[in-house]
């Protein structure tokens, strides 16, 4: 059963990978996410938290930089 849901997992992982926007901002989420979950052992619940806001906050910012150099 394990393996059924690690391959569901993944299937759904790299759908959404194909999906989203990919930038630096994206992979430093990822590789932080992953070193939280798999060596500092955090819940992964908290993670996928963190990761949210994060991503977020930095699209929020993005779209601020955006408006201000259009306007100039």
């Amino acid at each position: 059963i394990r393996i059924a849901v690690l391959a569901l997992i993944l299937k759904a992982v790299i759908s959404m990978y194909k999906k989203c926007p990919k930038s630096i901002i994206s992979y430093l989420i990822m590789a932080m996410c992953f070193a939280a979950v798999a060596i500092l052992h955090i819940n992964v619940l908290w993670a996928i938290l963190a990761s949210a806001v994060i991503g977020l906050v930095s699209q929020g910012i993005g779209r601020k930089k955006q408006e201000g150099a259009e306007q100039s």
